[in-house]
């Protein structure tokens, strides 16, 4: 199948706007299927009878998978392209969804957690590889709408599953119904994904990341471990350091994730004028000034809006720096592209777990502050990026 996939991708190129449109598909996905994974997470507590911390052993299982992946990916993309990476990681990625939502035994859970970790991680770099060669032919960016298109299938998914488990229907049947409902969209693109991604005549092996791939890799794994923050300490900090109430403790969070994905909708205008490293740059300065906004400000509404103004700065900082990664000469697209999201990955998870220690030495108000001063190195780097690429 594979073979076929590869050989048929040779005969006939893909309109830029059917491959962009195919692309986008792809990205929603992902995003879909891994946050339909998020309502069915305290239902797998349940059933395994597991207690917090043994959940969170096994939760680890996920971004192993992942870390584990990501470095290969790239190495496999310059020899067989991306397409048929993508098509090959998403079947066993949507496949591993039913059976996290009905395992009885811990064991099991953990391994297919790890696969479904691991598929997502090659997807991952697959589909970004692709986004290089599919803005290459359309030659404009679109990157961030790409990544957009990923917010978008994060909300629909949680949404839609938790639709699902609401109207009476088993998580093993909701997460079927989830699954093979991507697996159609994803075959249905397969006219339109172009083979994207493997290497001429260009470093084709993940080796450690040295020079400008290490140095777009740490710009990631900062903005990456920032937005990590966001995500598990936001409401935290509005419950105890801004007297929030229970209720409205996730209206940082929300209104972080809804200007980070209107910022990624419209930042290919953006990138279009500015430039991918300017982008990055001004992005940066606008996420460090939010993050002040945020801890340094008493007054609900401006609090809120600190949350805000740091999720559209930070929007088109990863994406970018992704797709810096992929026109690197030199570098096949998919081994550049998997060691800075690799480091990125890093940065979501150690990021979250850095900021408790730190808030325990100071205050968690101070420790959400040394966000701050690392986009501001963001945005230095950007600067060298460009100046040495």
């Amino acid at each position: 199948m594979l073979s076929f996939i590869r050989n048929d991708s040779r005969r006939v190129t893909p309109s830029p706007l059917r491959a962009s449109l195919a692309c986008r598909a792809i990205f929603l996905t992902n995003g879909f299927t891994l946050s339909a994974w998020v309502p069915l997470v305290p239902l797998a507590k349940q059933r395994l009878m597991l207690n917090d911390a043994g959940l969170g052993l096994i939760l680890l299982s996920l971004g192993a998978g992942a870390l584990v992946s990501m470095p290969l990916a790239g190495a496999i993309i310059a020899r067989t392209g991306s397409r048929p990476v993508i098509i090959s990681a998403s079947m066993v990625f949507f496949a591993m969804l039913p059976l996290l939502a009905s395992l009885t035994s811990v064991p099991l859970l953990a391994v297919c957690l790890l696969i479904f970790g691991a598929a997502n991680g090659l997807m991952d770099i697959s589909m970004n590889a692709q986004g290089v060669a599919v803005e290459h032919l359309a030659g404009k960016p679109i990157f961030s709408s790409l990544h957009g298109m990923f917010s978008i299938g994060g909300i629909l998914g949680a949404t839609f599953c938790g639709g699902l488990l609401h109207l009476g229907l088993t998580p093993l049947v909701a997460a079927s119904l989830i699954a093979g409902l991507m697996a159609l969209i994803v075959l249905g693109q397969l006219t339109g994904l172009l083979h994207g991604g493997e290497g001429k005549g260009e470093r084709k092996h993940f080796n450690r990341p040295t020079g400008l791939v290490a140095l777009l890799g740490l710009l990631a794994f900062a903005a990456a471990m920032t937005e990590g923050a966001m995500m598990d300490w936001s409401a935290v900090f509005l419950r105890f350091s801004r007297n929030f109430d229970e209720a409205s403790a996730g209206l940082g969070f929300a209104a972080f994730s809804a200007t980070m994905a209107i910022g990624r909708l419209t930042g290919d205008w953006v990138v279009g004028r500015l430039g991918a490293a300017l982008t990055i740059r001004i992005g940066s300065m606008i996420a460090a000034a939010g993050l002040c906004l945020v801890t340094m400000a008493d007054p609900a509404p401006l609090v809120l809006a600190g949350f805000a103004v740091t999720g559209i700065g930070l929007a088109n900082i990863v994406p970018q720096l992704f797709g810096m990664a992929g026109k690197l000469p030199g570098f096949s697209p998919g081994v550049a592209i998997s060691a800075v999201a690799t480091l990125a990955y890093a940065g979501i998870l150690a990021g979250p777990p850095l900021i408790g220690p730190l808030a325990t030495l100071t205050s968690l108000p101070i420790s959400l502050s040394m966000l701050a001063a690392a986009m501001v190195l963001v945005g230095l780097g950007a600067g060298l990026a460009r100046s040495r690429g």
